[in-house]
This record gives C-alpha cells, sequence and structure tokens, in this order.
C-alpha cells in the first residue's frame, strides 16, 4: 500500500508535488487515513490484491491452522451492485496455480474448494456465474472422486460443507473453502479454526460469521477461532468491535458495564480483558514466562518433580496452564514489527522457548522427563494406571519422527497387547497421538514422518481400544 499504490495515487492527484513530499505524506498517514484513501477498485477483482491474499494465506498456514490440525472458510464479495462470483473464482484459480507450483517445489498444498449459489435470474453475470461453477465442479470432481454437475449445485454444497466439518465418510477432508454468503451462518464445524475475510461484514452477520470460528473442537489445542481481514483494516475493526459489544454473548452483563453508552468505537482492551478478543502475543508471552518462572521454582530450575504431595498437584496445575499457553503462543504469526520479532517461527522454535525464560534442554526436561514422572508419581499415589492421570503436553519444538522410531513403537504396541500389559499399551498409544503434521507432502516425508495418519490411527484403536 505504502509503497506501491498511495505513491502513484498522489503523483495522480498531485503533480506539482515532490517525492520528498509524497514520501513524508504517506510516512505520517494513520490506519485510518489509509483506508480513507483506498478505493474499492484496489481490493475488487485486482488479481495483484489476489495474489498477496493467497501469498499470505500459505506463508502463515502452520500457525494459523496450529500445524495443519484445523481448517478454514474464506469469505469475499464486492460492491456495486456487482456480482461477487468472479472474485470467489480469481481466488480458487490462484490457490489452484499457487498449489501448482508449490507440487513441483515439494512444498505443502492446500486443498481448497469453492461453493456459491448457480445463477438462474438471465442477468449479465449469470453465464460468467454458472461457468466457474462448473469448471470448479470438475476440479473438486478430479480431487475427491465425485460426479457433480449443474443439476446437483446442492449436494455438490453439502459434500464440500462435509470435507470442510469433517464429517465425509471417505475422510478425505479439504483445508480452505471459498464463499460468498454460503454457510457463514448455521454452519457448525469444530475443526474450522480460521475465517478468511476479504469483505465488508457487519453487525449480526459479522458476528454469525465470526462464530464459525469459535465452535469447540478441544480447548487446550484450539484457544480460540481466528479472523484475518484483507481490505479496509482500520474500518473493518471498528466494525468488529462495535458488533462485539452489542451482540458477543459477555455483554449481557460484565461487557456491557465496560463500555459507555451510545458509542461506536468501544475501547479494544475492554474487548480484551472481557475475554472476547485475545491478548497481544506480547501480553500472552509474559503470562506465559510466570507460569515458567513459576515451575522452574518448584521444579529446582526444571531438574526434579517436588516431594510433597500439595506441590505436585500444584505443579500438574502449571503443567496444564503451560501447556494451554504454549498452544496459544503457537498461534500468533511469526513477524518482525519496528526491528522485534514477535509470534512463533515454526522453523526456529528455539526462538519461544528462550524468550520464555528456558533453555532448549531445560524446555526438553520439563515436557518430557518430569512430565513423565510427575504423571507416574501421581498415578502411584493415586492408586491408579499412568493414562488415567489428566495431563498432556504441547511441545514448543516438536519432535521428528523418523520411520526407525515408528516401527519400534508399533512393534512394543503389538507386544504390550499380546501380553496383556493394558496400561503400558495405553501408554504407547498415547504417544502416537502427540504425533501429527498432516499436511506434510511427500518429499518431506522421505526425510521424516509425523502420523498418525488415517491408516495408523484405525490400527491403534483396535490394538488398544480408549
Amino acid at each position: 500500500m505504502k509503497s506501491e499504490y498511495l505513491p502513484a495515487f498522489y503523483r495522480t492527484q498531485y503533480p506539482d508535488w515532490s517525492e520528498e513530499k509524497i514520501q513524508n505524506k504517506i510516512e505520517n498517514m494513520t490506519d485510518e487515513d489509509m483506508d480513507d484513501m483506498v478505493e474499492p477498485s484496489i481490493y475488487d477483482e485486482n488479481i495483484d490484491h489476489v495474489r498477496l491474499v493467497v501469498e499470505d494465506i500459505f506463508k502463515n498456514w502452520r500457525n494459523r491452522s496450529n500445524e495443519g490440525k484445523y481448517n478454514a472458510l474464506f469469505t469475499t464479495h464486492v460492491g456495486g451492485n456487482k456480482a461477487s462470483t468472479p472474485m470467489a473464482m480469481m481466488y480458487f484459480n490462484e490457490f489452484q496455480r499457487v498449489n501448482k507450483e508449490r507440487v513441483e517445489q515439494g512444498l505443502f498444498t492446500l486443498k481448497t474448494a469453492v461453493t456459491f449459489s448457480q445463477s438462474t435470474n438471465n442477468g449479465d453475470y449469470q453465464k460468467v456465474t454458472n461457468d466457474g461453477l462448473w469448471s470448479a465442479m470438475q476440479v473438486y470432481n478430479e480431487q475427491f472422486g465425485t460426479a457433480f454437475g449443474l443439476d446437483d449445485t446442492s449436494a455438490y454444497t453439502q459434500d464440500v460443507a462435509s470435507r470442510l466439518n469433517r464429517t465425509a465418510i471417505d475422510g478425505n477432508f479439504l483445508d480452505i473453502v471459498i464463499v460468498v454468503d454460503q454457510l457463514l451462518t448455521g454452519f457448525d464445524a469444530p475443526q474450522m479454526n480460521t475465517l478468511y475475510v476479504d469483505r465488508t461484514l457487519k453487525n449480526a452477520l459479522l458476528i454469525q460469521a465470526y462464530s464459525r470460528t469459535n465452535r469447540v473442537a478441544d480447548m487446550k489445542e484450539k484457544p480460540w477461532g481466528r479472523i484475518v481481514n484483507y481490505r479496509w483494516p482500520a474500518y473493518n475493526e471498528r466494525l468488529m468491535n462495535k458488533a462485539l459489544a452489542i451482540y458477543a454473548d459477555k455483554t449481557s452483563a460484565e461487557l456491557k458495564d465496560r463500555i459507555d453508552p451510545g458509542t461506536t468505537d468501544p475501547d479494544k482492551q475492554k474487548l480484551v480483558e472481557t475475554g472476547v478478543l485475545a491478548n497481544s502475543f506480547k501480553a500472552e508471552l509474559a503470562n506465559t514466562r510466570a507460569i515458567v518462572s513459576e515451575i522452574a521454582s518448584i521444579t529446582e530450575q526444571f531438574t526434579a518433580v517436588p516431594a510433597s504431595e500439595g506441590m505436585q498437584e500444584r505443579m500438574a496445575e502449571l503443567m496444564r496452564d503451560y501447556s494451554r499457553a504454549v498452544s496459544r503462543l503457537k498461534q500468533y504469526n511469526h513477524e518482525t514489527e519496528n526491528g522485534e520479532e514477535g509470534g512463533f517461527n515454526y522453523d526456529r522454535p528455539e526462538q519461544l522457548i528462550e524468550a520464555l525464560g528456558m533453555t532448549v534442554e531445560e524446555e526438553s526436561m520439563l515436557s518430557n522427563s518430569l512430565y513423565n514422572e510427575l504423571k507416574e508419581k501421581m498415578a502411584e499415589r493415586k492408586q491408579i494406571p499412568v493414562y488415567q492421570i489428566e495431563l498432556a503436553m504441547t511441545h514448543v519444538k516438536d519432535v521428528q519422527v523418523n520411520y526407525d522410531y515408528l516401527t519400534e513403537l508399533v512393534e512394543n504396541l503389538l507386544n504390550y497387547v499380546h501380553d496383556g500389559e493394558e496400561e503400558k499399551a495405553q501408554e504407547t498409544r498415547e504417544r502416537f497421538t502427540t504425533l501429527r503434521s498432516p499436511w506434510m507432502t511427500e518429499p518431506m516425508l522421505k526425510k521424516s514422518i509425523t502420523p498418525p495418519m488415517p491408516l495408523l490411527r484405525g490400527i491403534i484403536r483396535q490394538l488398544a481400544p480408549s
């Protein structure tokens, strides 16, 4: 925006201005100023905008999807009484183009579909809309082995929805679905974590659409839904804050008390304090550092599980808080602002470990040795099997799993089941549930593998049922 669009705009509107004056004007603009300067044409059916959006989605997919565990919905809409379906198809075609490039490069791809209503109004855009829908169906049919056509668009949309909410019988699911208005209301998909918005939403429709991401699947791994907005950011944030203040569940009591009556721009911090909006990465990091500091204190700097029953219970509580906090931290995009890095970098997880006040070795001790020892001591004290202790860990730095390690786990599981050692079989089964990365491509799998894949899940369930 600052490097291309605004300089070109000012050169056209004010030909007498020097380059220095133009740059000075741009550098001193607020977000609201920039929103006011941007015409709809910079977004609507602009291939450069589309490409930048798709690039951003791929770049940040690991963080926003919790490394492929969750999927996303994408909605776009153009103004001026023009059809929005061509814009939706521009996005779909760009995803297909980028996917093809990434396959050639050995990178992960995103299974993408688009769905919108068939046009029957005999208007100017009827042919374009229906041709686009038909071509998208052909790509879908080839990818999923279906045979949908324009004579059964309703069945097509239902099938798309089943692959987004992960109820499809064949277990072949979608990563992202592009819509205009469909699926924004009344659609339940607990595994959907992110809503990408390239349009303006307001009031009740905004709340309904945003709520698609907030269905509970696993509060530890999915602490919140994510909204990513790609146009008029300052203006759309104001619309969001206003809608949340009016319609969000917590407004019935706590939130309304904190917001002045009649306000059109409630303070964002008030929405954060009441839990309607997520905290900033910096604030979340500070909270997690406090948890780590207390754990370090009661474990003699990550070297020993405390001896007393009370302190063990406190440690378990802190470990649960730590695990949930790490899950949240790993969902913040890695980015640099004013020379300061923030968010989680999947390629350099040790950065977060150090920011939390630990060394890599200490984090490994905490997440592995101390975690297992604590569970064993608590199980022994309560006289129950270890696997019944409800304590799961989220690792900052994921363990790379090779075929040898995977084979060893499977062999151990088979032996334990054969020998009737139920507790050890269950513990081994739990190890599989911590190893995952569903978007890994075949070239990556030649180097390492992070299961469970659907076949392994079925085998493991049969060998050691929960």
